[in-house]
């Protein structure tokens, strides 16, 4: 498995699920500030950003472990770096902590994942 950056992808390190992990944290503190409406007393109501960021990081973390932990007990071999087609079935990789390496293999398959994009949708 050759990864460029982040050990599972972008989803779980930087994209997908750290926004939604900050956008429940604001939803609790917005349901919090309007538990009234729903027949709830609470006091004030304050967010420690810290703690925010301290359980989105956790999160990261905790996933990431399950990935390398996967790539260990299924027997894949995770390699950091960008690969290039330099033959049928052969790629080179420039490992991330430098030098080169070059794999083949029967079969090969790609997964570039996705990238974030703004639609054109007028007020969006």
């Amino acid at each position: 498995m050759v990864e460029r950056r982040w050990v599972g992808g972008s989803c779980p390190a930087v994209a997908c699920l750290p926004s939604k992990n900050e956008i429940w944290s604001a939803r609790v503190a917005y349901l919090s500030r309007h538990a009234d409406q729903f027949g709830t007393v609470t006091g004030p109501v304050a967010t420690d950003l810290a703690k925010v960021r301290r359980r989105k990081q956790d999160m990261i973390d905790r996933d990431i472990a399950f990935h390398l932990n996967a790539y260990k007990t299924s027997g894949a071999e995770l390699i950091m770096g960008s690969g290039r087609f330099i033959a049928p079935k052969s790629i080179e990789v420039a490992l991330n902590d430098g030098g080169k390496r070059v794999l083949v293999a029967g079969k090969v398959v790609i997964n570039v994942g996705t990238q974030a994009a703004i639609p054109r949708i007028p007020g969006l």
